[in-house]
């Protein structure tokens, strides 16, 4: 039981010391597993393995809070996450586009007509995932803290 105003003065210094490490090691938490949940997204979607090793998750300061920032810096994971919409490819640096058609030959042609991706949205999934997380084990945390004052 607080005392007297020194006694209130510590205990109030010890919470909020309790309280910023309980927000750091949540934050750290739900970069981890948002991380993860991308990387298990990405897990079906693999050719070269690029996308999936560039996957960070980290945690910044923003004043007295905490932003939980998911990326991936290869150049076309904007493309993966939210798609394309249908576009022609033109040749430019050659005068043809040259690729194997769909029974194998090699094909030439100076324009074709993408028909677009669907958009992945795996970084979303993250996002939500460790949002939620973050939540939950940040309100547990906090009760625990509190309950010991």
């Amino acid at each position: 039981m607080i005392q007297n105003l020194g006694q209130l003065k510590n205990a109030h210094a010890r919470f909020m010391r309790e309280a910023e490490r309980a927000v750091n090691d949540v934050a750290e938490a739900a970069a981890n597993i948002g991380a993860q949940v991308a990387k298990s997204g990405l897990q079906s979607h693999v050719r070269t393995g690029r996308m999936l090793r560039s996957v960070r998750g980290s945690v910044a300061k923003l004043g007295k809070g905490r932003i939980v920032k998911l990326t991936n810096n290869v150049k076309y994971a904007p493309f993966f996450e939210f798609g394309t919409v249908p576009h022609p490819i033109v040749a430019r640096r050659a005068a043809f586009l040259r690729f194997r058609g769909r029974d194998g030959d090699i094909v030439f042609r100076k324009r074709v007509f993408h028909p677009g991706n669907k958009a992945f949205l795996v970084f979303a999934a993250a996002h939500e995932r460790s949002s939620l997380f973050a939540g939950n084990a940040l309100r547990l945390r906090m009760e625990t803290v509190a309950r010991t004052f």
